[in-house]
């Protein structure tokens, strides 16, 4: 099934977080090593704000997650805690859930369920040279349009939708 994973969402009032600010310079997390529960074991990928890295829980190795390390910029507290406090309040089977979340250093870590077999844009160009068959589209487009709506019912807008960011968790639906 498919989880449509967060991005960009509205900000809410919240409290000031108080740990230190990223500057340019400051290393990035390191990988074989222990972050709160959870051993770092490769980078995924990086963008400007956040660096993903795929990793698993200490005590079960199969527990496999994904830990958001986001760059703590000034002005990005709000944000931050937003995208946390939705991750972890929707409850829908389409969304993806923040599990476990953490400071380190100047980073916030948001640890997620890891999705095996990455993301729509890469599988469909992957496996679907001539397009996706309808069949297959049909049941993509039924999950994310039930996510959206569970979250537009909400009051929550996404505004960043697209196959990068439509995460396949198993490909058997």
């Amino acid at each position: 099934y498919l989880i449509l994973k967060s991005n960009t969402i509205f900000s809410v009032n919240s409290s000031t977080m108080q740990f230190p600010y990223w500057e340019i310079g400051t290393p990035e997390p390191a990988i074989n090593q222990q972050y709160s529960f959870y051993m770092c074991k490769y980078k995924i990928c990086g963008t400007n704000n956040s660096i993903l890295f795929y990793g698993h829980h200490m005590e079960d190795q199969n527990y496999q997650v994904v830990l958001k390390f986001v760059k703590h910029i000034i002005n990005t507290d709000d944000t931050i805690l937003n995208e946390l406090k939705i991750m972890k309040d929707m409850d829908h089977p389409n969304l993806l859930k923040a599990e476990d979340s953490f400071y380190h250093g100047s980073f916030f870590c948001i640890v997620t369920k890891y999705a095996p077999f990455g993301n729509l844009a890469s599988i469909v160009k992957d496996r679907y040279s001539n397009g996706m068959p309808e069949s297959e589209a049909r049941i993509v487009m039924r999950q994310l349009l039930e996510a959206v709506g569970y979250l537009h019912s909400k009051g929550i807008w996404h505004r960043d939708i697209k196959p990068e960011n439509i995460l396949v968790i198993n490909d058997d639906e």
